[in-house]
């Protein structure tokens, strides 16, 4: 029959894995990605019951392994650390995309008034052209478009951060 220490340290096991993967579950994705709206259940339905469920099989697997209790110790802690830590990476937001960095040459500016004329012109044209109620709609944006400033564009790249660096 188990001896009352062993039945402890399966116990010990069970509560601090379990207590390490909901703590980490609960208050890492609070802390971590505060825009998750439901980063508290990680912790009420994964990773405390998983870390209770791993504490319960590494319990059974190191009381039947001839070690140390110093051993057992170590081992408990460092899978509190793994849990722990695996939940808070898994708890980290994705980078957000801001926009894109364009890298583009001027080819041609114009001031607006050589402008003027042409768009005064273009948009009575297109006010008489408007669709009415039952016509089909039209193609936006136009085909041919006036341009007030050209660019080359020679490279783009994505521009993005993480929430945790603000």
């Amino acid at each position: 029959m188990d001896s009352p220490a062993r039945r402890v340290s399966l116990a010990r096991w069970v509560i601090t894995l379990g207590g390490a993967g909901f703590l980490s579950g609960f208050i890492g994705p609070i802390v971590l990605n505060p825009d998750a709206n439901q980063g508290p259940l990680l912790g009420l339905f994964i990773t405390g019951p998983g870390g209770a469920l791993a504490g319960l099989v590494l319990g059974v697997l190191f009381r039947s392994l001839p070690i140390s209790d110093l051993r057992r110790l170590q081992a408990c802690w460092f899978a509190c650390a793994a849990i722990s830590l695996t939940t808070l990476y898994i708890c980290l937001p994705s980078p957000a995309l801001l926009g894109y960095v364009i890298d583009a040459q001027v080819e041609r500016c114009a001031p607006l008034r050589d402008f003027e004329n042409d768009a005064l012109a273009e948009w009575d044209a297109a006010v008489a052209r408007a669709p009415g109620p039952g016509d089909p709609p039209r193609e936006w944006p136009p085909t041919d478009p006036p341009d007030f400033l050209s660019l080359q564009i020679l490279g783009s790249v994505p521009e993005e951060f993480r929430p945790l660096l603000r």
